[in-house]
């Protein structure tokens, strides 16, 4: 009785559809869905097949720009691409380098290696990218509502060396 008292006291104050029986499943859940993502990444160089010390590595988001058109009330592409930098990390050296972050669930991830220290590696190496497929069956301990769990992958990038420019 009091809680059919209850449920029609809250339906008045705005509160529809709180709870409709007594076999409520759980708790409503805010908030947008994530995954946590680990990249063990290794960069080598492609002639020797050595590690490169020194290579600043990270997860790049790539979209292309909007803007709104207050004449047409919609969001417009401007044609230019933006790149995001959602988590970066240097080489060690083995080479070795282990980027983490959480974010949106998504299937397309891109992993960028620059050489940032100019020859203090060994020479100056172009920078290189790999691209990523992340599938469903890769992650682990998803909670089944919004956390989607942790998708581990190991990455290997090659990179190239550069001529020096000529300074005419």
């Amino acid at each position: 009785m009091k809680t059919k008292f209850t449920l029609k006291l809250l339906s008045l104050l705005g509160f529809s559809g709180v709870a409709t029986s007594c076999e409520f499943v759980g708790a409503p859940e805010y908030g947008c869905p994530s995954a946590d993502y680990v990249f063990n990444v290794e960069v080598k160089d492609v002639a020797t097949d050595t590690p490169i010390k020194g290579i600043r590595v990270g997860a790049v988001n790539r979209y292309k720009q909007q803007v709104y058109n207050p004449v047409t009330g919609a969001y417009e592409p401007t044609g230019v691409i933006v790149a995001d930098t959602l988590s970066a990390s240097y080489t060690s050296d083995s080479g070795k380098a282990t980027i983490k972050y959480t974010g949106f669930p998504t299937n397309n991830h891109e992993i960028v290696a620059v050489d940032v220290d100019g020859d203090k590696n060994g020479g100056t190496f172009a920078p290189a990218s790999v691209e990523l497929f992340i599938s469903h069956d890769d992650y682990e301990d998803g909670d089944g509502n919004w956390h989607e769990g942790t998708a581990t992958t190991d990455v290997t990038i090659k990179l190239s060396r550069q001529e020096p420019q000529s300074e005419e």
